[in-house]
């Protein structure tokens, strides 16, 4: 088992030196520290129990160091907080351990040190001073232990309640998206990059084509190590050095996050809950400027309350969006601590609840407050469910899942395909609606061709030309989603390109059909040498308008078809002249028709024989191959 656990406390409690006692190793690695006696950066170290491999991480107690201390405690799974015996509770002990709850790090212990240095009666006004910082929370009832770093007094105590917390705790579930947060990058000679981190979702092989977040550059894993120790492959919660190429070390800077080839990280928009610490010197406002701290990144953000009035006071909770100046790589249930943009003060802090959100409008407050709450306390169905109601005709996805989420893409595929199953959702893996928004899509889709067809007897129903132009918020994916859930109702039919009522059929008035009648008995008399729309209008006596409604209705019967958008002819004719084609094809040994060959076997001029070329080419009965042409249909 891998254990990931972070010092906390003040400057000078002795963190540094209860690591070097509990491994032999000292943490503090920079010329700086040594010389000043003062952590400034993080540091690691290793401390194997049994089988428990525990990785831990000093962090530095000065004030002006806290944003170092907050890339060491994102992934911890666990605390040693440090009361030196000899100063007590001091300000940087309360914030760290602030931070660490707002982190919701739920494990830990109380380490008590310098106990040499003091009086037992001192230590009882020191345990008393932990006990109120501590009331109420998650260290409450945890173990103390009192501990000489300089008389190895206690040592043995801690390590045996290290290794009793380590056997109890409950690691924190993996995102399945691959991220490593990294909070160091170096190079070593004859390896080049190294990166370090706490693996916090998926797993790192070595060979793996991963990407570094936010710039997106292409890096490839030569080498993993734990602890020193060459391994194959990395998992969830452990401490990971990654040796890289493809990058220079000089290149990445703490923050940076290592992540799969499937493009999830990243937004700048998010919706959270918050709370604002209870020692907090003023109320969080809208539009105020923050510094959100989240894994090792640190980014810049405005928050907008959506609160009535706008603030959340000390001690409160409440929903932000949180508008970021630069891309982070949250998922949501993550943990972040909002610190002041000057002075640099911890806050408050909470937990992601939407990623790439929609901007906060104050006129739609209620319903944003609701819809959080809704989702916030959902099972990851009804999650997804709720996301494809926000979606609306955009309708989502597996792969809008997977982003929102953070899942694997056969988590995400699971997930839409139950919903399908179970009626929720409508479409594909690829494209679904929840089902109301369906239901209401199909609706205006039905509204419009039956009041289209109704305004209009001689409609013969309603292209996918024009259904496109009326609903341009549709996707085209949602167009035939719509239109296959008419067709399965049973009350509408698809004909070509038309779509109608099955109750609808287009008629003419009672008075034009007649010259219907003899509009068809004109053009099968003329055969292959079908009028123009002129002759048509001349030999029937009729003005154009009425000759227009009339072909309009006879084409969507499908028994005239309009030849180079002006010869008119029966569809009878034209399919005889596609036999008289396919026969000739038939006794032909190289399929090869010209004009001159065309006109010998039709008898027509070229007047009539190069349309009718043109429209066989359109009919796909013959292909064009410089001035002649090869019959394809058989």
């Amino acid at each position: 088992m891998d254990l990931v656990i972070g010092t906390a406390g003040h400057i000078d409690h002795g963190k540094t030196s209860l690591i070097k006692v509990l491994t032999g190793k000292d943490a503090d690695r920079l010329p700086e520290e040594k010389a000043r006696g003062i952590t400034i950066d993080l540091g690691f170290a290793e401390l194997v129990l049994g089988e428990t491999r525990i990785g831990l991480v000093d962090v530095p107690g000065h004030e002006r160091f806290i944003r170092n201390m907050l890339a060491g405690a994102t992934g911890i799974d666990a605390v040693l907080l440090v009361v030196a015996a000899d100063e007590g509770v001091m300000p940087q002990t309360r914030e760290h351990f602030d931070i660490c709850s707002l982190l919701r790090i739920k494990n830990g212990l109380v380490v008590i040190t310098k106990t040499d240095l003091v009086e037992p009666d001192w230590i009882s006004a020191v345990e008393e001073d932990v006990s109120s910082l501590l009331k109420g929370s998650f260290l409450q009832n945890a173990p103390r232990v009192h501990v000489s770093s300089k008389t190895g007094e206690g040592v043995q105590s801690l390590v045996a309640e290290i290794q009793l917390m380590a056997e109890s705790v409950e690691k924190a579930p993996s995102t399945q998206v691959v991220r490593l947060p990294i909070d160091r990058s170096f190079a070593i000679k004859g390896f080049g990059t190294v990166v370090t981190g706490t693996l916090a979702g998926g797993e790192i092989s070595v060979g793996d084509e991963l990407v570094l977040f936010p710039e997106n550059r292409q890096v490839r894993v030569r080498g993993i190590q734990i602890h020193g120790q060459s391994v194959e492959r990395t998992f969830h919660s452990q401490r990971t050095a990654v040796n890289l190429s493809g990058v220079d070390y000089k290149e990445v800077e703490r923050g940076y996050v290592l992540t799969g080839q499937s493009p999830v990280l990243g937004c700048q928009v998010l919706d959270a809950s918050v709370e604002v610490l209870a020692s907090a010197k003023d109320d969080l406002k809208s539009r105020q400027r923050v510094r959100v701290h989240h894994g090792s990144t640190e980014a810049l953000a405005r928050v907008h309350v959506m609160s009535a009035d706008g603030s959340v006071a000390p001690g409160e909770t409440a929903w932000v969006q949180l508008r970021l100046e630069s891309s982070l790589p949250a998922l949501v249930g993550d943990r972040f601590v909002l610190r002041s943009y000057s002075p640099q003060i911890t806050i408050g802090g909470g937990e992601v609840v939407k990623i790439h959100s929609q901007k906060y409008r104050k006129k739609n407050r209620e319903e944003m407050v609701e819809f959080l709450a809704k989702f916030h306390s959902s099972g990851d169905d009804q999650k997804s469910l709720l996301l494809s109601c926000e979606y609306g005709f955009s309708g989502i996805g597996s792969e809008a899942i997977q982003m929102a989420f953070g899942w694997s893409l056969e988590r995400a595929e699971s997930v839409v395909d139950g919903l399908l199953e179970a009626g929720s959702l409508c479409g594909s893996k690829t494209f679904a609606v929840e089902k109301g928004v369906l239901e209401r899509a199909v609706r205006l889709v039905e509204d419009l061709v039956c009041r289209v067809v109704s305004t209009d007897p001689l409609s013969n129903g309603v292209s996918m030309s024009v259904l496109r132009k009326e609903f341009k918020a549709f996707p085209e994916a949602l167009i035939s989603l719509t239109i296959e859930t008419l067709i399965a109702s049973g009350g509408f039919v698809v004909e070509g390109d038309l779509v109608r009522p099955n109750t609808h059929s287009a008629s003419l008035p009672t008075e034009e059909t007649p010259l219907a009648e003899r509009f068809m008995e004109f053009l099968e008399v003329r055969g292959f040498e079908g009028p123009r729309k002129g002759e048509v209008i001349d030999f029937l006596s009729i003005d154009a308008v009425v000759f227009e409604r009339i072909l309009s209705f006879l084409v969507g019967e499908k028994k005239v078809v309009l030849v180079s958008n002006d010869f008119v002819y029966s569809s009878n004719s034209l399919n005889g002249l596609k036999e008289v084609v396919l026969g000739f094809a038939a006794s032909s040994s190289d399929r090869v028709i010209d004009v001159s060959i065309f006109k010998s076997l039709t008898g027509l001029s070229r007047k009539y024989a190069i349309p009718l070329l043109e429209y066989l080419d359109l009919e796909k009965i013959t292909v064009r191959v410089g001035e002649k042409r090869v019959v394809i249909k058989k």
